[in-house]
């Protein structure tokens, strides 16, 4: 089923992912191989039917201007847990989250309460290609040429993946004095976004990026 439906999703750019995922009994949910390269392209699949929202948290990194000449709010995701107990919904409205069962005073993401199979579908990728690294944070971007910046409240080492059919989108690492291009496409790269300055090369056209961390020691 799964070399159908990345052959299908391929050769006619169509959506899948999370709704075959639905369909198929729990004990039979291992949709990940050991063919690296196949797999990010089903996991591909799955992020294209996230509708994925704009924010403002991360606006300043964004080159892209408005008509009005400001940063364009870029589409960079939070999926994992977050210390705000709350969220807007439209003018006026609050709404709450959902608290951790492990991690108390920490409460899930909009996007992973809308979600929650894409809790399952990202464990069992990461447990298949980075089973030693634990997280409690994703950043889900698509389509964000990130300018340079140091990350400021991620814990330690984070690992980052690149997917898409795209040229360009090599991650710039800057560290002792050099610069260093690394491409994460398909490929996990491990480093620390607290200590070395880092961006995104321009790239085209469609581009996700997957930023594994954690905010708890």
């Amino acid at each position: 089923v799964k070399n159908l439906e990345i052959n299908k999703a391929k050769k006619e750019k169509k959506k899948y992912g999370i709704y075959i995922y639905m369909l198929i009994p729990k004990q039979y949910k291992y949709m990940f191989g050991d063919d690296l390269e196949q797999d990010c392209h089903f996991l591909f699949c799955y992020l294209e039917d996230m509708n994925l929202p704009t924010s403002n948290n991360r606006k300043e990194l964004n080159p892209v201007i408005t008509s009005s000449g400001n940063h364009a709010r870029p589409q960079s995701s939070l999926f994992g847990l977050t210390s705000f107990s709350t969220y807007g919904g439209k003018v006026g409205e609050e709404y709450k989250r959902e608290e951790s069962e492990k991690y108390k005073g920490y409460y899930k993401s909009k996007l992973m309460l809308e979600y929650p199979e894409m809790n399952d579908v990202f464990k069992e990728f990461t447990d298949k290609y980075i089973p030693n690294f634990k997280y409690q944070q994703i950043i889900i971007n698509k389509n964000f040429q990130c300018l340079p910046h140091k990350d400021k409240n991620n814990v330690g080492v984070s690992n980052i993946i690149a997917l898409g059919d795209y040229t360009g989108g090599e991650l710039m690492i800057q560290a002792n004095g050099y610069v260093r291009k690394c491409d994460i496409h398909h490929k996990f790269k491990e480093f620390n976004g607290c200590i070395h300055t880092h961006w995104v090369e321009p790239f085209t056209p469609t581009r996700y990026s997957l930023v594994f961390y954690n905010i708890i020691d």
